[in-house]
Parts: C-alpha cells; sequence; structure tokens
C-alpha cells in the first residue's frame, strides 16, 4: 500500500534506514521534477538529481577522471580497458591495437582517450565513447612548482576555438584559470594551490572545437 505525505516531514537529524530513491530509466524520469528530487536509472547505473537552477537532470559526477593508459609498456599500463570502471573514467591510449568491452574490439590510436560513458550492470558490459587524436585532441604536461603560480605550454592545434581542461595527478578535474591563445595555454592558480600540489604533475587535455 502507497501512503502520501501532503506535507513536510521533518526527521530531526535521524538517519532514515533502507531508504531507496525512485527508480526510472534514462526514457522515463519523472515528468514534472522539482528542484533537487532523486532518481536512480536502472539502464545507467546513475543516481541523478534535479537541477533547479539549470533546469535539468544532472548527475553527481565530479568530472572526468584520468585513471592511466592502456596499450604500451610504460609504467602502469594496462593491457586492455578495466572490466568494472567507475562512469567518466578516462584511459589514454599507449599503443595502436584493439581494445574495446569484454567481448569486442575497438581499434584505436596512440594518443586516443577512452571515457566510460555507460557503467557495467549485471547484463551488459561498460560502454566506452572514444575519442580519436585526429580530432585535434592534445595532452601537455606541468609539474607543479611550490610558489609558481604561473603555467604556460604550447598550444600546437594553433587554434582559440578549443575546450582545455586540467586534471591533477589522481585524475581529478582541477578548477583554474586559463588563457588560450592561438600559439600557447596559460594556466594559473594560487598560491595555496602551488603549495598543495607541489611536486604534483597536472595534465592539460584540449580538444579542438
Amino acid at each position: 500500500m502507497t501512503y502520501k505525505i501532503a506535507t513536510d516531514v521533518d526527521y530531526l537529524k535521524i538517519p532514515g534506514h533502507n531508504f531507496v530513491v525512485e527508480h526510472c530509466t534514462s526514457l522515463t524520469r519523472p515528468a514534472n521534477p522539482v528542484a533537487g528530487q532523486l532518481v536512480y536509472e536502472t539502464d545507467t547505473g546513475c543516481v541523478l538529481y534535479y537541477d533547479g537552477s539549470a533546469n535539468k537532470w544532472s548527475t553527481f559526477s565530479g568530472g572526468l577522471k584520468f585513471k592511466g593508459t592502456v596499450g604500451g609498456s610504460g609504467t602502469g599500463a594496462l593491457v586492455n580497458l578495466p572490466e568494472d570502471p567507475d562512469l567518466q573514467d578516462a584511459y589514454i591510449v599507449g599503443a595502436d591495437g584493439n581494445y574495446g568491452p569484454t567481448g569486442s574490439e575497438q581499434y584505436a590510436q596512440i594518443g586516443d582517450t577512452f571515457f566510460c560513458a555507460k557503467r557495467k550492470t549485471t547484463t551488459t558490459p561498460a560502454t566506452w565513447f572514444l575519442v580519436p587524436s585526429g580530432n585535434g585532441r592534445l595532452s601537455q604536461t606541468v609539474t607543479i612548482v611550490d610558489g609558481t603560480t604561473t603555467y604556460t605550454v604550447p598550444n600546437t592545434l594553433g587554434t582559440t576555438n578549443c575546450t582545455v581542461t586540467v586534471f591533477d595527478a589522481d585524475g581529478n578535474w582541477i578548477v583554474t584559470g586559463l588563457q588560450v591563445t592561438a600559439n600557447s595555454i596559460i594556466m594559473t592558480i594560487d598560491a595555496s594551490a602551488s603549495t598543495l600540489y607541489a611536486g604534483q604533475t597536472f595534465k592539460i587535455v584540449v580538444v579542438s572545437g
């Protein structure tokens, strides 16, 4: 039996046990959501909240996370893509070859990037999205020095029509100041960040368009 509550409920900061958010699919989300509403999509494996300021459903993901390299013989390189990645995990291809979800092959070249677009479920393998390096993808790295707040790398794409993202050594998205010209990319961090991340290597990822 379903009971409908027509007024606010104050839980008095007492934890609720065995609480489950509403189930739906990516095609059957609630028709008239309100800000803060939660759903669990059974077909994507994602928990989403309704962002009232943007009027759209959003995930709790903190952004893309570069996890390492697939292929090649470098330290820490994986032979193939992992079977059970987290959503938006990313791997750079270190050697030409066939990669992809379990039971399938997807040819990729060195410098290409795989992003996890959908997590593994009990019935289907993870879905990976391939971004070919031929589309203008470019990675530069800088090592953070305590007290140094400005870093400049060449923009070999030769255009300002690009998207630039910065990741720390653990693959977490970093909010920085970015100035992009046709010849260079200037990254600026504050002094406290230069101390916090001293010795870490940041990855600057650029995609044309």
